[in-house]
């Protein structure tokens, strides 16, 4: 790790993501807080190529990114069933540009974008490759961002897009819904349950995020969060405190697939069908960057995940 103290902005750091990497950032760096650009809904061609922004914005954002070493972007959309396609587009795709233009215009040397595993959608394992599997207008948008990112980067900002996987953390909207779930009656797996999900505690992702801002290293384009040894079962009992139940795999795979048939008809059905995929089968996840590089989580093990949900926050008390 460099000596030197870095000068690191954060786009997004009164939101969730952005508060925990700003707070973690500080033991190392001056962290400068900011808001990402607000833009109005805009429609364009997710598949298209990477669209060309505006340089007045691009000129406002240079000069507040002046004499920074880093910028983060964290900041965007995050309703993944938001049906809002053209909002979702300028806030995770177009507004990434403006950012890195900026970034590139001031001369930063990195600029890390927090993207999200969702772009692999039902991929059998997740990595950092360009294999981009979208399955909701959220996902896509997250996709076009990523897609335009790297067809834009160049000297001198070093581009790296970040994907975290589901984030947790006590009292998070999805955390308390997923706790819920599972200490119901709808706890459930597909087999025995020691099939490996991708889920990351809230520190983790902001440690995570810290790393690739300070290494002395030079990160690939595209990183995703390593493993956090948590398997379906564990995540289950973890978080509702009682063993799921076991599925046969072959009926959650006809309902899974009935559910792909539906959603046909019914889009916005997708993110839920994904889900309970989820619940069921979890995703592999290839060895990461972040750990060949000498990263770990600040927080590991079952006994982490079980505090989260007991937590003054949680909702398993």
């Amino acid at each position: 790790m460099s000596k030197e103290i870095l000068r690191i902005g954060v786009l997004g750091a009164s939101g969730f993501v952005g508060r925990a990497v700003a707070e973690r950032l500080r033991a190392d760096a001056e962290v400068v807080a900011l808001a990402a650009p607000r833009l109005a809904p805009m429609p364009i061609d997710p598949q298209g190529p990477a669209p060309v922004v505006n340089s007045d914005q691009v000129d406002e954002w240079a000069r507040r990114f002046a004499e920074l070493d880093v910028v983060i972007n964290a900041a965007g959309d995050p309703n993944a069933s938001s049906m809002n396609e053209d909002a979702l587009l300028a806030a995770n795709a177009v507004m990434p540009l403006i950012v890195y233009e900026a970034c590139a215009q001031a001369r930063v040397r990195r600029f890390i974008h927090i993207s999200s595993a969702v772009v692999q959608g039902d991929r059998a394992t997740l990595d950092a490759s360009r294999d981009w599997r979208p399955f909701s207008l959220y996902s896509i948008s997250k996709v076009a961002g990523e897609k335009w990112l790297l067809q834009v980067a160049h000297e001198p900002t070093q581009l790296v897009i970040y994907r975290p996987p589901s984030v947790h953390a006590p009292g998070r909207g999805v955390t308390v819904k997923v706790a819920r779930l599972a200490a119901g009656p709808a706890r459930s797996v597909a087999g025995v349950g020691d099939r490996p999900t991708p889920q990351a505690l809230l520190e983790n992702v902001a440690d995570a995020v810290r790393f690739l801002a300070v290494t002395d290293d030079t990160p690939p384009e595209i990183v995703h969060h390593p493993w956090e040894g948590l398997t379906t079962a564990e995540l289950m009992r973890s978080l509702g405190g009682r063993n799921p139940r076991q599925l046969p795999e072959a009926a959650c795979s006809f309902v899974s697939g009935s559910a792909r048939l539906t959603e046909r008809l019914i889009p916005r059905l997708a993110p839920y069908r994904r889900r309970l995929e989820m619940m069921w089968f979890g995703q592999g996840v290839e060895p990461s960057w972040l750990s060949s590089a000498g990263w770990e989580p600040a927080q590991s093990g079952v006994e982490a995940w079980s505090a989260l949900a007991t937590s003054p926050h949680g909702s398993r008390r």
